[in-house]
């Protein structure tokens, strides 16, 4: 029986440093959010143009897939991307995000409409956006969504009112 307390004590002590070294992550991680919102960056294009906006919020924003949000993240923890670097990154992220949106156009009932100008009008979604920048949904697929179809090419009809002539009740005229 001697043996079994032995090996039950030995895994105990493991269970708590893993636990520890989970803490201890966890509050690196909280350091890195918090210095992430606390530094501010400035794009010229897109929907944080001409505004200071976090770098955390960008991160989390709909121009980063999660995988590349958790990549740079985890570069930035490593202290393999400094502040400074991240920021260009993102910036670059944006600049070439936008770039392709504008080539990417809806033809509407007057004139053709970018998908920036949709989104900007609330009638694309970040996620569609994102989707469409990054080649997971197709200019067709987008154009032919309930909500964007309403907006590009108007209802099929309207209501009309029937009235019956008065000379002769049943011709309708």
């Amino acid at each position: 029986g001697d043996g079994d307390s032995g090996r039950s004590q030995r895994e105990g002590q493991g269970e708590g440093e893993t636990q520890e070294a989970a803490a201890a992550a966890a509050a690196a991680a909280r350091r890195q959010e918090q210095t992430l919102r606390d530094a501010t960056m400035e794009v010229q294009r897109g929907q944080f143009q001409g505004r200071p906006v976090s770098v955390w919020d960008v991160l989390f924003s709909s121009y980063l897939s999660e995988a590349r949000r958790d990549e740079l993240l985890a570069q930035h923890a490593a202290g393999a991307l400094g502040l400074p670097d991240l920021v260009a990154v993102l910036t670059r992220v944006i600049e070439e995000t936008e770039e392709r949106l504008s080539k990417v156009s809806f033809r509407g009932l007057r004139r053709q409409v970018s998908a920036s100008e949709l989104h900007t009008s609330g009638i694309l979604g970040p996620e569609t956006l994102r989707d469409l920048a990054q080649g997971t949904k197709t200019l067709q697929e987008v154009t032919e969504m309930d909500s964007v179809k309403r907006y590009l090419e108007g209802t099929s009809c309207i209501a009309g009112v029937l009235v019956p002539a008065k000379d002769q009740p049943d011709r309708k005229s």
